[in-house]
């Protein structure tokens, strides 16, 4: 019984010593992948003063649909991140969360990091603006409908047939 006690006390050790190694070896990994955003975010907002045509200090939806034609490194950072051309549309209204049309380099890197490194984060995001979209959508077309069903109903009180119904 000693020799087992004396067996489990050591067991103990090694345990907590490599779970010790394992919680420095992720922090070192998170610090080096944040010390890796940053230099690629510096070079990105350089990028992104490429990318501004109009000197504005900001980026359109059109410049940075332009920048994966002009600007090759643009265009492979945009690949490391997972983003596409198709894709411009949607993170672009995503990310422009005033409705301004613009969105600054700072904000632009920012957003970018933050939906690649938060994938749960990210497909929620999505998620929302795809469902919003859809319920302006519906919102139209059952707007357009209602009107369409009152002119009938009004035209029907008059006596006379309406045109979706004679046809």
């Amino acid at each position: 019984t000693t020799n087992l006690m004396i067996l489990n006390v050591i067991l103990s050790m090694v345990v907590e010593s490599s779970l010790k190694a394992a919680e420095d070896d992720a922090q070192a990994i998170i610090e080096d992948k944040e010390r890796e955003f940053r230099r690629h975010a510096a070079e990105f907002k350089d990028i992104c003063v490429d990318l501004d045509r109009d000197r504005s200090g900001t980026l359109s939806k059109r410049e940075i649909i332009n920048g994966f034609s002009c600007n090759a490194r643009f265009q492979e950072l945009m690949q490391l991140m997972d983003f596409t051309r198709e894709d411009c549309d949607v993170v672009f209204n995503m990310l422009d969360k005033d409705g301004s049309g613009d969105l600054d380099y700072e904000e632009f890197v920012d957003e970018l990091h933050k939906m690649r490194t938060r994938n749960s984060h990210t497909m929620l995001l999505f998620i929302k603006y795809y469902v919003a979209e859809i319920k302006a959508m519906m919102t139209d077309v059952v707007e357009r409908r209602f009107s369409q069903l009152h002119q009938a109903l009004g035209v029907m009180a008059e006596g006379q047939v309406p045109e979706m119904m004679s046809q």
